[in-house]
């Protein structure tokens, strides 16, 4: 077991909820995101393509994905009855805790994942911290921490996407920014002199002492600073369906604070 030396707060996971659209509980949302990187919101089953694309008045513009639709939304699906294999999100099995977009150089900075249909029992989220990962590799091998900080330490590829990244930056704001993936949905190169904390980092993320796992429930939104909080999601049945949205923004607001402190 690898698990923080310094724990956080314990992750609050009780929704806000919204009846009459996000200007009442636009403050709110705005900080947690700042405190915690991330922000549950329960909608009505009103309208809920409008509700998500409402988002940008909180979390900038909308960036768009290779598979988005014309608002910049990708539909996360999982259907027995009608596979859709184009997406590689699309399966029932476990996804590891990664950044999203790390085959572009221009990393999302927000990620809004809309449950429609949540899997039976299982297809939790998985959320893992940022400050506690880097809090740990510095506890534990402060002599390689700075290779992760290398702008080509990190290379993704997926199809005929590619990018590099470091695995912590500084953002505009001063604040340690991060982009991490380590799964089999994409080519992963890490350089050599790195492997050896880039491992100690995938055996912390992968523990499940250092993840939070929980049930996102129809019409609820969980908006992530993509930038502090990785997230993946737990195997579930290959015959239960489940149907997620998902929209990523730029986080072009002033009154965001986003990434972590040392």
């Amino acid at each position: 077991m690898v698990t923080a030396l310094h724990p956080s707060k314990k992750l609050d996971l009780s929704p806000i909820n919204v009846k009459n659209g996000i200007n009442d509980q636009k403050h709110l949302i705005i900080s947690q995101i700042n405190e915690f990187g991330y922000s549950i919101v329960q909608y009505p089953p009103l309208n809920p393509r409008q509700d998500l694309l409402n988002l940008q008045t909180l979390l900038g513009g909308i960036v768009y994905h290779p598979l988005s639709d014309g608002d910049g939304i990708v539909s996360v699906s999982h259907d027995p009855t009608r596979p859709n294999p184009n997406y590689v999100n699309n399966g029932n099995d476990y996804l590891r805790p990664h950044s999203d977009g790390g085959m572009t150089q221009q990393i999302p900075k927000l990620i809004c994942l809309q449950c429609i249909q949540s899997a039976d029992h299982e297809g939790l989220s998985i959320l893992v911290r940022g400050e506690e990962i880097y809090s740990y590799l510095r506890q534990e091998n402060l002599g390689d921490l700075p290779r992760l900080f290398e702008p080509d330490v990190l290379t993704i590829s997926r199809a005929e996407q590619t990018a590099q990244h470091p695995i912590f930056s500084i953002n505009e704001g001063g604040n340690i920014q991060m982009v991490y993936r380590a799964d089999n949905t994409a080519d992963i190169t890490v350089k050599p002199a790195a492997q050896n904390i880039f491992g100690q980092m995938l055996d912390f993320v992968e523990d499940p002492a250092n993840q939070t796992r929980f049930a996102l429930l129809p019409y609820q939104v969980l908006i992530l600073d993509n930038t502090r909080i990785l997230h993946g999601r737990s195997a579930f049945h290959p015959k239960s369906k489940r149907q997620l949205n998902r929209l990523w923004f730029d986080g072009m607001n002033e009154d965001l604070n986003l990434g972590f402190t040392d």
